[in-house]
């Protein structure tokens, strides 16, 4: 059975609700991977070549980008937000998390 990417951001959702860090961090990093893999899944269907194995988020946002028009936004926004959601893992180890 396939997993459903949508429980991801269901389960993003009822984390945002609560107000301590890890349930926010948390959040986000579901909601962040919830949208990577619905858009790497898509790009698959249309036979992208991509790899079946291999979860390289740069090549997803970049191929979004090539495409062009509203696909484009799509991949500058998806690059933005893995740049950031890797930013913040990033402060988390050096504040001693």
């Amino acid at each position: 059975m396939a997993f459903d990417w949508n429980d991801y951001a269901r389960l993003a959702e009822e984390l945002r609700t609560r107000k301590d860090e890890a349930s926010l961090r948390t959040a986000i990093s579901r909601f962040y991977y919830s949208v990577y893999h619905q858009a790497r899944d898509y790009l698959l269907d249309k036979g992208v070549p991509l790899s079946t194995t291999d979860s390289s988020h740069k090549i997803v946002w970049k191929e979004y980008q090539r495409m062009g028009g509203s696909c484009r936004a799509v991949g500058i926004n998806g690059d933005r937000r893995h740049k950031n959601r890797r930013v913040a893992g990033l402060r988390e180890e050096h504040n001693g998390h």
